[in-house]
């Protein structure tokens, strides 16, 4: 809960560009599913880059970098 609500917060100020370092990390289903759809939305708005080790994650993305 704690995690969504600081991901909330963080769109109040409306910020251009988005950072998220593994958003679902310690999220059990449902709550991954509520980061995902928030991630959704707001793609169409901003810049948002995510670091992740989650394939399902990949999907929200136009361009991809791998650094492993």
């Amino acid at each position: 809960m704690l995690q969504r609500i600081k991901y909330v917060v963080a769109l109040y100020h409306q910020p251009r560009v988005l950072v998220f370092d593994e958003p679902t990390a310690n999220l059990d289903e449902e709550g991954s599913g509520v980061i995902y759809d928030m991630i959704e939305r707001e793609i169409k708005n901003r810049l948002v880059i995510i670091a992740t080790n989650e394939t399902e994650e990949l999907r929200f993305g136009t361009k991809h970098v791998d650094v492993s």
